[in-house]
């Protein structure tokens, strides 16, 4: 069935825009401009995150104040309950990981997952109790591999055992996060006291406004605001491009 419109004359002409039918037109400014409010959106969160992390002062944990703080330092498991990574099987403070499938074609993701238990930030002051759930992660230490059953026990040995599993169906991904690396981390602040009156300091996402991001990195506090304006730029220009677009389609339509 030939269509009502030449799809090439639809973008050269924009006389072509007046015969589609009004639903439709509707229809597509529609979803142009919902597309345009989360790039909007998205421009404004990273553009706010990035000057929040900014004008925020690196504290030290001893001097730090109940608040929302900025930290950076060394990273430590909790002495008792060291955090197991899923896949590796290797000692980390923190993981996510993928595992996806192969069909003839085509990956498929078929489950991934995180850690949520707490670890240590360490300055040359003192200790502060990260609690990661709801922060946003970063780390530069990815591991991917591959295998022939849907859990692996463990990551390749040697270099033979990592090409042997190429031939399997099934990949593996890892971000993790060890012992020694630096950290740095930004986000509510506050001590409490154990039962037999000790001070322990805690840095989690509780009770932050949806403007202040809880962030933890094994980047830099540089990388990551550069990230952050970046990701701004970016939804910034599809803002604008999405803007454009709707304005030629209403005055081609309507004009």
């Amino acid at each position: 069935m030939a269509l009502p419109v030449n799809f090439h004359q639809f973008y050269l002409n924009g006389n072509a825009i007046k015969t589609i039918p009004i639903e439709v037109f509707l229809l597509i400014v529609s979803i142009f401009t919902l597309f345009m409010a989360l790039s909007f959106y998205r421009w404004y969160k990273n553009f706010v995150q990035a000057r929040i992390m900014l004008d925020t002062p690196t504290a030290k944990i001893r001097s730090a104040a109940q608040g929302y703080v900025e930290l950076s330092g060394i990273q430590k498991c909790l002495p008792q309950k060291p955090t197991i990574a899923f896949l590796s099987k290797t000692r980390c403070t923190w993981y996510r990981y993928t595992i996806e499938h192969a069909t003839k074609d085509r990956w498929f993701l078929i489950e991934n997952g995180a850690s949520n238990e707490a670890f240590i930030l360490e300055d040359e002051t003192g200790v502060c109790i990260i609690d990661p759930k709801g922060a946003q992660i970063t780390t530069t230490n990815v591991d991917t591999w591959q295998g022939f059953s849907r859990y692996p026990e463990g990551k390749p040995k040697n270099w033979f055992m990592r090409l042997l599993g190429t031939l399997g169906r099934y990949r593996y991904r890892e971000w993790r996060m060890e012992e020694g690396m630096a950290l740095y981390a930004i986000g509510n602040f506050h001590t409490i006291q154990t039962e037999d009156n000790t001070s322990v300091n805690i840095l989690s996402g509780e009770r932050l406004s949806k403007r202040s991001p809880f962030v933890i990195s094994g980047k830099s506090q540089q990388k990551i605001i550069r990230s952050f304006k970046w990701n701004a730029f970016f939804w910034l220009i599809g803002y604008i491009t999405l803007f454009v677009i709707i304005c030629w389609l209403v005055v081609a339509r309507f004009g």
